[in-house]
């Protein structure tokens, strides 16, 4: 299903941070990169477990670039809604061809949790919107070659609620809940 504007614009303050929407992403602890070539810089299971346990049940929201590089379209036990301008279709997957008409969905389905997951262009678009990150962070030795990054943790924005650090070695991880202040 394609949702196309409204030609309604709505004013920012009206829907700046939604109760309902969630961020959730994996960076380097150190450059915040998230990925290289639209591939996640780690695959640990760990953390697909984590990505797992926070998603299933719920709908995911991601630009087009970073739906196309799932192994698996659209991702099962979820609502999967691809936000683009491009011409894009795909069955199973709900379409938003601007944020405007993203953000009067969410809002208009309040009990429904949406957690935005990428990519980089998505992820700095609907920050400012999210009520709540989950962040995996990976420890960074040295800075790894990505061409993606997260921006960065506003900590007078953000603060972290949970934090538990995750059971692998190389690399180390882990998983932070952060909340808006």
């Amino acid at each position: 299903m394609v949702y196309y504007c409204k030609k309604k614009k709505i004013k920012k303050e009206e829907y700046m941070v939604l109760e309902n929407l969630y961020l959730i992403v994996a960076i380097t602890e150190k450059s915040n990169a998230i990925g290289k070539d639209n591939n996640l810089l780690y695959f640990l299971k760990e953390d697909m477990n984590f990505f797992k346990e926070k998603t299933c049940g719920n709908s995911i929201i991601c630009g087009r670039k970073t739906f196309e590089g799932f192994k698996t379209k659209p991702l099962p036990k979820r609502k999967n809604i691809v936000l683009t301008k491009s011409d894009f279709s795909f069955d199973g997957v709900s379409v938003f061809k601007s944020i405007e008409d993203l953000i009067v969905f969410v809002k208009e389905n309040p009990s429904e949790k949406f957690l935005v997951c990428g990519g980089m262009s998505i992820y700095k678009q609907l920050i400012d919107f999210c009520s709540k990150m989950y962040v995996t962070k990976y420890e960074e030795k040295e800075i790894v070659d990505a061409d993606s990054h997260f921006p960065k943790i506003d900590e007078e924005i953000w603060k972290v609620t949970e934090k538990i650090n995750g059971e692998s070695e190389n690399p180390k991880l882990a998983f932070y809940t952060y909340e808006r202040i």
